[in-house]
């Protein structure tokens, strides 16, 4: 009996601890942000990083500038002349 009261009055202890009471202030969560939201616009922006002309959509890429559509012919196999094997005598 014990440990069933100790299994349900820690979680509430928790939950109460969690949810009880009003410690916020609303003045120092505005003036924060105002304070962050001032010294962005303030600041300089940063240059853009580097994009390549491929990232930006404006070059085509080098491996498919001159791929057809779709499937390509199969290769054609060239005929090879037979050429005769000699063995070493034995």
């Amino acid at each position: 009996m014990q440990s069933i009261r100790r299994l349900i009055m820690i979680p509430a202890v928790a939950v109460f601890a969690a949810c009880g009471g009003n410690d916020r202030t609303e003045e120092p969560l505005d003036s924060g942000l105002r304070n962050d939201l001032a010294m962005a616009a303030a600041s300089q922006q940063m240059p853009p990083q580097y994009m390549s002309p491929m990232e930006m959509g404006y070059a085509t890429p080098v491996g498919y500038s001159n791929a057809p559509y779709g499937y390509g012919t199969a290769p054609v196999r060239q005929p090879v002349a037979v050429q005769p094997v000699y063995r070493a005598p034995a």
